[in-house]
């Protein structure tokens, strides 16, 4: 989410991205987005970068919010086969059952809060990863 200051302590939206709409996985966005300054696709760009409990690094355009790519980082993913144009994931038929059902990644995520960063000296994003499953099940509240 973007905000500008409008002299209050709140701001106004200006633009927003969601990593996983319609999260069945609790794969919410708790990681520390990185802001970069760099060349992208040989124009100078002012770009967030953030690697996603769901399991995929992405770009946007820090200045409007526009998706510009994503990347696996977990080899296993089984909930989505990749990400569509716009950023939003291509999801798979697995889906929590009241058996459970194994789902990479799993609830911890692919990354969690741990604390990313970025190297001006080697143009790389650094970043905790998890490589695990999950079991993850459907129940009715009562």
């Amino acid at each position: 989410m973007f905000y500008r200051d409008e002299g209050d302590l709140l701001g106004s939206l200006i633009v927003h991205f969601q990593f996983t709409p319609h999260d069945l996985y609790d794969y919410d966005g708790v990681e520390t987005p990185v802001l970069v300054d760099m060349q992208y696709q040989g124009e100078p760009r002012k770009l967030l970068i953030e690697a996603n409990r769901n399991g995929f690094v992405y770009l946007l355009d820090r200045t409007n919010g526009k998706f510009l790519s994503a990347t696996p980082f977990a080899k296993k993913i089984n909930w989505a086969t990749g990400v569509d144009a716009n950023g939003r994931p291509m999801t798979t038929d697995l889906k929590p059952t009241p058996d459970g059902t194994l789902i990479c990644p799993g609830v911890v995520g692919a990354t969690n809060w741990f604390s990313p960063s970025y190297s001006e000296a080697t143009h790389l994003f650094y970043f905790l990863a998890f490589e695990g499953l999950g079991i993850f099940c459907k129940t009715s509240l009562i």
